[in-house]
């Protein structure tokens, strides 16, 4: 609330989120010691604020916009995109090695795809 556009920062989210609670909220004393927001989207909202929620949405809308002509690869972008979108609700999915890893090597597939159909 402090700072919408911008955000609280990288690591300083976390704690004013701890500030908080010892300051308004001590009966939820038990989610203290959470190392993130268990939800992708608050996470990026209180580190990099409005604009980086922007960004980071539009991360996802430029992958969904790669045009593929092959129905299993165009399947599998929408299919991807589909789970973490939801899986980004639940989960931060991205401070974790493998689904970073996951999602470079699958985007890499999608734009390996889209360059060889319109190279050609």
């Amino acid at each position: 609330i402090q700072h919408p556009m911008i955000g609280a920062g990288i690591t300083d989210n976390m704690q004013m989120f701890r500030t908080l609670i010892d300051t308004k909220y001590p009966y939820m004393m038990c989610i203290k010691e959470l190392s993130h927001m268990h939800n992708q989207y608050l996470q990026i909202l209180t580190q990099l604020g409005i604009i980086g929620l922007f960004f980071f949405l539009l991360i996802f809308y430029m992958v969904a916009n790669i045009q593929i002509k092959d129905i299993s690869y165009n399947n599998m972008k929408y299919i991807y995109l589909s789970v973490l979108c939801v899986g980004f609700i639940s989960e931060t999915l991205f401070h974790r090695a493998f689904s970073l890893a996951l999602f470079t090597f699958l985007i890499g597939l999608l734009l390996a795809q889209h360059r060889v159909e319109h190279e050609i």
